[in-house]
């Protein structure tokens, strides 16, 4: 389940994720390490995510009560080394830090037509923080919207400029950037909308904006980290639009 919301990817080459693999595929999935492109039967989508099972993986863990046992099961094989690669363990908690409460403070329904809902950045913060905000930070923030439920990984660094058709197309499919290892001044980033979240409601891609995330996640905080953060991918369309954006630094 995980390997959907969180991209936990197995290293293949080791006796015990190999068992790990074979156990797996043995219950319950089937397990791709590639893929032959064929023109005629395959439709190569934008963005490298499956949101329909990222949202199924989310009422399992949440609306079923089982994200305990899971996350349980998940320590547990992590502990036993060599599952995933030693210096993805780091990125792995990120994520799943961020995720978990962003789907928490939904108030989800999976029986409905939107079955996790959008929720504003400062409640998000809240789940994740907990009540450190100041009344500047929600009214700057009060109406920006946040909607991510799963990740996608990049291969390559981050465009200086990411096309408005590219933000629009991770807001709509709910799919946050793990930036790959080479990239800059940024580890993670998740699309935001400033506006109304009326379903009815006009979308205007000039409204998007995103929060940015460095992991650092050292034994002594590195203070000049913060300052070099910056909205790579984002700097010219937030240059002409006015949006705010949110920077995080896990030290």
């Amino acid at each position: 389940m995980f390997s959907v919301v969180i991209c936990l990817d197995l290293v293949l080459h080791t006796a015990e994720a190999a068992k790990t693999a074979d156990l797996t595929v043995s219950n319950h999935l089937r397990l791709f390490d590639g893929i032959q492109r064929y023109p005629v039967l395959a439709y190569l989508t934008h963005t490298a995510s499956e949101p329909v099972l990222a949202l199924g993986t989310a009422h399992v863990l949440f609306g079923e009560r089982r994200l305990s046992k899971s996350l349980d099961t998940l320590v547990t094989s992590l502990r036993s080394g060599n599952i995933i690669a030693r210096g993805d363990i780091g990125e792995l908690a990120a994520r799943l830090l961020l995720l978990c409460p962003r789907i928490a403070a939904s108030e989800y329904d999976f029986e409905s037509k939107v079955p996790l809902p959008s929720i504003t950045l400062p409640v998000y913060l809240k789940a994740l923080l907990g009540p450190v905000l100041d009344a500047d930070f929600e009214k700057a923030f009060g109406s920006t919207w946040v909607n991510f439920h799963h990740w996608i990984v990049m291969s390559e660094p981050l465009p200086e400029v990411l096309d408005i058709n590219t933000l629009a197309n991770l807001w709509a499919r709910g799919a946050a950037i793990q930036c790959c290892h080479n990239q800059a001044y940024v580890d993670i980033l998740f699309i935001t909308y400033r506006g109304s979240n009326d379903p009815d409601a006009l979308f205007d891609p000039a409204k998007l904006s995103a929060v940015h995330v460095q992991v650092k996640l050292k034994d002594q905080p590195d203070s000049s980290a913060l300052r070099r953060l910056r909205p790579i991918g984002l700097a010219k369309h937030l240059a002409e639009t006015g949006m705010p954006y949110l920077v995080i630094l896990y030290t």
